[in-house]
């Protein structure tokens, strides 16, 4: 994998970028982390966190990103949460890889995405036969 490759910019593209969490911490500045481009609206990108936390506050299990290496992470990831995450276009960073149909089932399931996100990322994920 390349080091550092400028992402691309298409939904269902695994990149780093600068997230803040203003709702836990309001002086937050952002940090890097792995996020899921899923739908581009003017100057900014709804994108579904990653997190290498395996469970949330309350001590609830996060899903499990099930192929970690195979949409580019560097380690076992899990999904942020159950919405989706505005950012500035400016705050996306590097490509780190693809969803594959299991990260897409994943995602359109916990987010209850709408029709047209969820079929951006299908295409991105190149169809769901192995989701299962």
């Amino acid at each position: 994998m390349n080091r550092y490759v400028t992402a691309h910019g298409i939904p269902g593209e695994v990149v780093t970028a600068s997230v803040s969490n203003p709702l836990e911490n309001p002086n937050s500045r952002g940090k890097i982390r792995p996020v899921i481009l899923v739908r581009r609206d003017g100057g900014r990108w709804w994108v579904m966190g990653l997190t290498t936390n395996p469970a949330y506050a309350n001590g609830r299990a996060r899903t499990p990103v099930r192929r970690p290496y195979d949409v580019g992470l560097n380690a076992p990831g899990y999904l942020w949460g159950d919405r989706l995450t505005a950012l500035s276009v400016l705050d996306i960073e590097r490509h780190l890889g693809w969803v594959d149909a299991a990260l897409a089932a994943d995602v359109i399931l916990q987010a209850a995405l709408p029709p047209r996100d969820a079929a951006a990322l299908v295409l991105a994920a190149g169809g769901l036969t192995d989701a299962a």
